[in-house]
C-alpha cells in the first residue's frame, strides 16, 4: 500500500527538493534549473490547500515569494528546453543543419543574459526569507494536527477541473497558441491538484495521473516547438538575403510547423476525452476528498 501523507509531509517533500536544487539552479545547470522551477510550482500549489485555515502566515506573500522563484527561471528553462530541440532537429533535418547552428549561437546568448536576470531576481536575502516564510508555515501545520485540509482540497480540486473544463472549451478545434497555452497550464495545475491526492491517499487517482500527463506531453511539445518556430522566424527576418541560411530556416520552419500541426490534431483527437477526465475529478476524487482520509 502507498504510504500516505501528512500535510507537513507534503510541504517539507517539495521543499526539500526546492533547496536541493536551487543552488545548482542558480549556477545555470539544466536539470537543476527544471526541478527547481517545477518543485517551485508544486510547493505553490501545495501552500493553499495544505495550510487552509491557519491564520498568520502571510500565506499570499509566500505565495508571491514563491512565484518569483517559478518566474525567474521559466524563461531560462524555456530557452533550454528549445536548444535541446535544436539539436535533436538538426540531426533529423539535415538540410536545416545551417539554420539549426545559427539559432543554437542566437538562444545560447540569450540564455546567458536570462540566468544573470534570473540569479539577480534570486538573491541569497530573498531566499533565506522564502526559507524563513516556508519555516514559519511549518511550525504551523506541526501544530495544526492532520485536519482540516481535506475540504480545501475538494474546493481545490473541482476548482482545477472546471478550469480545465473552460479552457479546452475557449481553445475549440482552432489552432490558437495562447489558447493552447491556456489548455496546457490548466492540465499542469490540474496534475499538480491530483498529486496532491493522490500522496494524501484521499482518493485513488494513478490512472487519471497517466491520462493526464499523455495530454500534456502533446501540448508540451507543441508548445516548444511553437517557441523554436518563433525564434527561427525572428532569425529568418534578422537574415533575409543570406540566401543559403534563407532556404534552410524556412525549411525549419515548414518542418516545425507541420509537426505542430500534427499534434494539434492529436489534442483535437483527446480533447473530449479530457473533459470527461475533468468532470470524474469533479464528480468522484473531488467528493472522496471531502470525505476524508480512511485509515
Amino acid at each position: 500500500m502507498r504510504e500516505r501523507r501528512t500535510p507537513v509531509a507534503v510541504v517539507e517533500r517539495r521543499l526539500r527538493v526546492l533547496d536541493r536544487r536551487l543552488p545548482d539552479a542558480i549556477a545555470g545547470d539544466v536539470e537543476g534549473i527544471h526541478q527547481a522551477r517545477v518543485a517551485s510550482r508544486r510547493l505553490r500549489e501545495a501552500v493553499p490547500v495544505m495550510a487552509a485555515g491557519l491564520s498568520g502566515v502571510g500565506q499570499h506573500k509566500l505565495e508571491r515569494r514563491l512565484r518569483r522563484v517559478t518566474r525567474a527561471l521559466g524563461p531560462v528553462r524555456e530557452l533550454d528546453v528549445v536548444l535541446a530541440d535544436v539539436t535533436v532537429l538538426c540531426e533529423r533535418w539535415p538540410q536545416t543543419r545551417s539554420a539549426c547552428v545559427a539559432l543554437q549561437q542566437r538562444l545560447r546568448a540569450k540564455r546567458h543574459r536570462l540566468l544573470i536576470d534570473a540569479r539577480g531576481r534570486l538573491s541569497g536575502q530573498r531566499l533565506r526569507r522564502l526559507r524563513e516564510h516556508v519555516g514559519t508555515l511549518m511550525d504551523r501545520l506541526r501544530a495544526a494536527g492532520d485536519e482540516g485540509w481535506t475540504d480545501a482540497l475538494a474546493v481545490h480540486l473541482t476548482r482545477q477541473a472546471e478550469g480545465l473544463v473552460a479552457a479546452v472549451d475557449a481553445a475549440g478545434a482552432l489552432y490558437a497558441v495562447e489558447a493552447l497555452h491556456a489548455v496546457r497550464i490548466a492540465c499542469k495545475r490540474l496534475r499538480y491538484a491530483l498529486e496532491l491526492a493522490d500522496e494524501t491517499g484521499a482518493a485513488a487517482v494513478s490512472r487519471l495521473l497517466g491520462r493526464l500527463k499523455g495530454m500534456q506531453d502533446i501540448l508540451g511539445r507543441l508548445h516548444d516547438l511553437d517557441v523554436l518556430a518563433s525564434y527561427a522566424r525572428e532569425l529568418e527576418i534578422e537574415r533575409k538575403g543570406q540566401s543559403e541560411l534563407d532556404a534552410a530556416l524556412s525549411q525549419l520552419v515548414l518542418e516545425v510547423t507541420r509537426e505542430c500541426r500534427l499534434l494539434h490534431a492529436q489534442y483535437v483527437h483527446r480533447a473530449q476525452a479530457l473533459i470527461r477526465l475533468a468532470g470524474e475529478v469533479s464528480s468522484r476524487v473531488a467528493l472522496r476528498a471531502a470525505q476524508g482520509v480512511k485509515g
